[in-house]
C-alpha cells in the first residue's frame, strides 16, 4: 500500500515520522476519517472544512487545499486500486526540539494521508445492532476540535471491548454526550434527540443525519437526555463516518425497547441514497 507523506507518495512500511514530530510528542496535530465509496469520498469538503476550523483555532497552518486533498485522495485511490476503503488524514505542527511553546518559523507542517480496504457491513448483521456500556467522560474542554489527544477516548472504548460491548457512551454530569468515537441519538414517539453541539464533536454523519430528517419530516431535536431516559427510549442509535449508523441494541445490561426500531432503519435506507448520489450505487449488503 501506498501512502502520502509530506509531498511524496511512498510504501506504507517506509512512511516514518520523526520521534521529535509534535503529533508524537504533544498530539499537537489533528486528524480525519471518511469513507471511499466507489472511488468517491464520502463528504470530504466536509472534513477538509471541520479540520481546516480546528487548525484556525489551534493557530496550526497546513498550507493544502481542500482541491490538493482532494487530487492525493485521488491518486492514492488510483495507485492503490482501492474502490471501497476508508480515508484518515493527519495533520501536525512538524518537527521541532521539544518544548511546550510553538516553534519557530519556518517549522514544516506534518502532512499525512492514508486509505486502506474496507468492507461494507451486511444488511442483516448491520440491523442486528450493537451493545454498548456507559462510562464518566473524562476529556477536556476542546473536544469540538478533532485532535489526536484521544487516550480518554481510548481508554472508554478499551473497557467496552473488554465488556464484550462495541462502544462506550459517555456521561457528563449526568447527561449522555457521544461515544468514545460516535454520536450518539435516541428516538421516542419518532422523535429524534442528540446531544447539542457544546464542547462534543461536530459529526459529519452528524450532519447528513440532521439533513435527511429535515427532508424526511422526522423532528430532530439538539437536546439534553439522561442515561435513564436513554435507557427508556424506543430506539438508541449512533452514528459515525467509518460505522455510518447503527443501531444500539443494549446498553449495560439493559435492553432497548424496539432494537433496530422504524426510524433508525429509515435513517440507514436515506443515508445510503445519500452515498449514492454522492458516489455512486451504494446499499448495505443484503
Amino acid at each position: 500500500m501506498y501512502v502520502y507523506l509530506n509531498g511524496d507518495y511512498i510504501q506504507h512500511e517506509d512512511a516514518l515520522i520523526h520521534v521529535e514530530d509534535r503529533g508524537f510528542n504533544f498530539a499537537d496535530s489533528l486528524y480525519e476519517v471518511t469513507r471511499i465509496y466507489n472511488g468517491r469520498p464520502f463528504g470530504l469538503n466536509r472534513h477538509i472544512s471541520r479540520m481546516e476550523q480546528g487548525a484556525e483555532l489551534l493557530q496550526l497552518e497546513y498550507g493544502i487545499t481542500t482541491e490538493q486533498f482532494t487530487g492525493i485522495v485521488d491518486e492514492l485511490i488510483r495507485i492503490n486500486e482501492t474502490p471501497e476503503a476508508s480515508l484518515y488524514i493527519q495533520v501536525s505542527r512538524g518537527v521541532a526540539p521539544r518544548d511546550h511553546p510553538f516553534p519557530p518559523e519556518p517549522t514544516e507542517p506534518t502532512v499525512f494521508v492514508m486509505v486502506k480496504p474496507h468492507e461494507p457491513v451486511p444488511w442483516e448483521e448491520r440491523l442486528q445492532g450493537k451493545t454498548a456500556i456507559t462510562e464518566p467522560d473524562m476529556r477536556y474542554q476542546l473536544c469540538a476540535v478533532k485532535t489526536t489527544a484521544l487516550l480518554p477516548n481510548v481508554l472508554a472504548c478499551q473497557k467496552a471491548r473488554s465488556a464484550g460491548a462495541f462502544e462506550a457512551i459517555l456521561v457528563r454530569d449526568g447527561m449522555v454526550t457521544e461515544g468514545s468515537n460516535t454520536n450518539i441519538y435516541i428516538v421516542n414517539e419518532g422523535t429524534i434527540r442528540t446531544f447539542p453541539l457544546v464542547n462534543i464533536l461536530p459529526g459529519i454523519t452528524r450532519s447528513y443525519v440532521q439533513e435527511i430528517c429535515e427532508h424526511a419530516g422526522i423532528p430532530f431535536l439538539e437536546e439534553a437526555f439522561s442515561v435513564g431516559a436513554m435507557l427508556e427510549a424506543d430506539e438508541v442509535f449512533l452514528t459515525g463516518s467509518v460505522a455510518e449508523i447503527f443501531p444500539v441494541v443494549q446498553i449495560d445490561d439493559q435492553h432497548i425497547s424496539q432494537g433496530a426500531g422504524v426510524i433508525t432503519r429509515q435513517l440507514i435506507e436515506r443515508y445510503a441514497e445519500a452515498v449514492t448520489a454522492r458516489c455512486g450505487q451504494y446499499t448495505p449488503e443484503r
